[in-house]
């Protein structure tokens, strides 16, 4: 294993960095006979070089053996970030709440003063000034890598490995039913109904059918994020729910989709927790507090024992510790710290700012662990500063967790769109542009489309799809792609439609290394290790029915307890009218002349419980 990397880029680093890649799971998988530990040190420098710190916590140097070329090496998480870095998309984990992320760096510091038996006998070893994992040393300095380096090696003699998914497709359509044409009903059409009805039938049985998506190809890799930008209708959030595999409302969906060399079948089985889709709008409960939902999302997806490392706490690795510590972690990069114990709210009752309860759905499904996320118009309702922050959470999300990204966003700002490694322009179901980020506008502008004046990339490359909105620039009336069909076809025999044909090609390729018998089985081994006892290994579910029984009962007492005063009208409501219902049937004889009341007495019992 190669030396540590100089230590001015390791004060650069924090320990909410580290904490959390740990705790979503550390982004390059292992090899055949790669050491946990030796892979997992590879991903804390591949993160230190992707995100800077909020707080410096080691003085002294090293010297190390790496050379630049090594860092940025083709396919190497180290090189992945470093490109990243360079190319403006990575910003620094503690943008959301710097002084959060320097309390965690505190906390997380002192949880590491209650080392194992060994690490004592090492901690009392060290000369004076010597960089040493135990923050309560005299003698020595406390090193933040070596603190990681122990706790990393905790996790490497379990076993622990790391899972990450990638998602290509090849030729991807998707076709649906048809609503067909509705009209207004007037007098000849009444008129006409009966003879019609035969073909209402006949339809009933061959709905009409229309395709939505149009052999769509392309490629997001590990750590990448990619904008889905159309108008509505286009066939945006057809897409995602397509990746997503959730199949339910389309007639067919066709083509090659490959899932880390996994289908859609597996996706659907097992893997399901693995792909996440978020709709666009928020479902929380409302009276439960930002601590209580981080808690449930982080402990339904808790794993057991053997894959569960937890700092601070008790020191046993329990499943409390590592729910408060996975709380803790995400709710400070994340800028939720101070809201804990405040409720999520609605509509209808007050609790946090919309960026907020968007922050709080990025950390659910953070804490699921899942490896792909798919974000339907997520930004919808936001203002220009509370999206830019949603997608800064997501940037972050990525970039730690070495996740896979899909948002779909309308009116993106500048700043948004620059956060983006890939881009996809979706044009009535056809893919019109699906490459790097930065290459768009030049490419339309090559095409001969000009932005209006003062406009966003994104509202260009969304206005080149609308006959109405587009600008072309003089002298390419005749030479411009006017039709969706047009227009993919230009892309398809375009360079960089090439690119990406061949980078989609080449990617599958290497997936289908990964779709050997043995590799998925070692997947599945390594996602079935997080499962709980008694639980099945081919079960969706990481807990036992029984442990998520407990967990749902748990949350219905916090929901009620958070709305304790309506709780406590409607008992004393229910006691008031049993007293009024108790003197209007007093004194009932138990016999026939009292068969009707007692069921007078039923139907108020009923009546009043339903309506209130």
């Amino acid at each position: 294993m190669s030396d540590p990397r100089p230590q001015e880029l390791f004060r650069r680093s924090s320990a909410a960095t580290e904490s959390t890649a740990f705790v979503t799971a550390p982004p390059t998988p292992l090899t055949p006979g790669t050491p946990a530990i030796e892979h997992t040190l590879a991903e804390a420098e591949a993160s230190r070089d992707t995100v800077p710190a909020a707080a410096p916590v080691a003085t002294h140097s090293q010297t190390s053996d790496r050379t630049d070329s090594d860092d940025t090496s083709r396919g190497s998480p180290t090189g992945r970030a470093h490109q990243r870095q360079l190319s403006g998309h990575s910003i620094s984990v503690g943008a959301l709440d710097p002084e959060g992320t320097a309390e965690l760096t505190r906390r997380l510091t002192q949880s590491s003063s209650k080392p194992t038996a060994t690490s004592d006998e090492d901690a009392g070893k060290v000369e004076e000034g010597t960089p040493t994992f135990n923050p309560f040393d005299d003698k020595g300095t406390f090193d933040l890598e070596h603190f990681l380096r122990h706790v990393f090696q905790r996790s490497g003699e379990r076993g622990t490995q790391s899972r990450e998914m990638g998602v290509a497709f090849r030729n991807l359509s998707v076709t649906g039913v048809g609503s067909g044409v509705a009209l207004s009903n007037s007098m000849s059409s009444l008129l006409l109904e009966p003879f019609r009805s035969l073909a209402n039938i006949r339809q009933m049985f061959n709905p009409p059918v229309r395709k939505i998506l149009h052999e769509f190809t392309g490629s997001v890799k590990p750590g990448e994020m990619l904008l889905v930008l159309g108008r509505p209708g286009a066939g945006c959030t057809s897409f995602l729910k397509s990746i997503a595999s959730y199949r339910d409302g389309f007639k067919d969906i066709t083509g090659d989709i490959s899932y880390e060399g996994f289908s859609h079948k597996a996706i659907d089985g097992m893997l399901r927790g693995d792909v996440c889709y978020i709709p666009e709008d928020d479902s929380h409960f409302a009276t439960l507090t930002v601590a209580q939902t981080l808690e449930f999302a982080a402990a339904t997806r808790a794993p057991q024992a053997k894959r569960r490392v937890a700092i601070g706490g008790s020191g046993k690795d329990t499943r409390k510790d590592y729910v408060n510590m996975v709380r803790e972690v995400l709710g400070t990069i994340l800028g939720l710290r101070q809201t804990y114990q405040t409720v999520v709210g609605n509509d209808l009752i007050r609790g946090v700012s919309g960026g907020q309860r968007k922050r709080v759905s990025i950390a659910e499904v953070l804490a699921s662990r899942a490896k792909v996320f798919l974000f339907d118009n997520s930004s919808r309702g936001l203002d220009s500063s509370t999206a830019l922050e949603f997608v800064r959470a997501l940037r972050i999300a990525t970039d730690v967790a070495h996740a896979t990204t899909i948002a779909s966003i309308y009116q993106a700002g500048e700043n948004i769109v620059k956060l983006f490694d890939k881009t996809v322009v979706i044009y009535d179901g056809h893919v019109v542009y699906f490459g790097p980020t930065e290459k768009a506008a030049p490419y339309f502008n090559d095409l001969g489309f000009i932005p209006q004046d003062r406009q966003t990339i994104a509202d260009f490359l969304v206005s080149v799809t609308d006959t109405f909105g587009r600008r072309i620039k003089p002298g390419f009336e005749d030479r411009v792609p006017r039709t969706a069909i047009e227009m993919a076809k230009r892309w398809n025999e375009s360079e960089l439609g090439r690119e990406n044909l061949k980078e989609t090609d080449a990617y599958l390729k290497e997936l289908e290394g990964k779709a050997s018998q043995q590799a998925q089985r070692d997947y599945k081994s390594l996602a079935a290790e997080e499962h709980a006892n008694h639980v099945h290994r081919e079960s969706k579910f990481v807990l036992s029915y029984p442990q998520q029984i407990r967990l749902a009962i748990k949350r219905r007492a916090q929901i009620s307890w958070g709305d304790r005063n309506t709780q406590i009208t409607l008992a004393f409501a229910s006691l008031f009218q049993a007293v009024i219902t108790g003197s209007v049937f007093y004194s009932i004889p138990f016999n026939s002349a009292g068969f009707f009341s007692h069921g007078g007495v039923m139907f108020f019992a009923v009546l009043v419980s339903g309506v209130m």
